[in-house]
């Protein structure tokens, strides 16, 4: 995949950074709280940066549950 850089709310969370991603792997990443890991996951799941292989399969799960009166809702 190409460099590629993503700002949140005005702050750099990865600049000029490298990726490499294979079919067929299993991926996590580790990090303190605000360094950019959910927002990386979803510029990935959104396929929103270049070169993504098309065969490559990504599902991003939120980790809040809320539960209401009708039972477990995800969000």
């Amino acid at each position: 995949m190409p460099e590629f850089s993503i700002r949140a709310d005005n702050v750099e969370l990865f600049v000029d950074a490298r990726l490499s991603l294979r079919t067929g792997r299993k991926y996590g990443l580790v990090a303190p709280n605000g360094k950019g890991k959910t927002t990386l996951l979803k510029h990935i799941a959104a396929r929103g940066l270049r070169g993504i292989p098309p065969t490559l399969d990504v599902l991003y799960v939120e980790q809040a549950v809320t539960i209401g009166k009708r039972g477990c809702n995800h969000r």
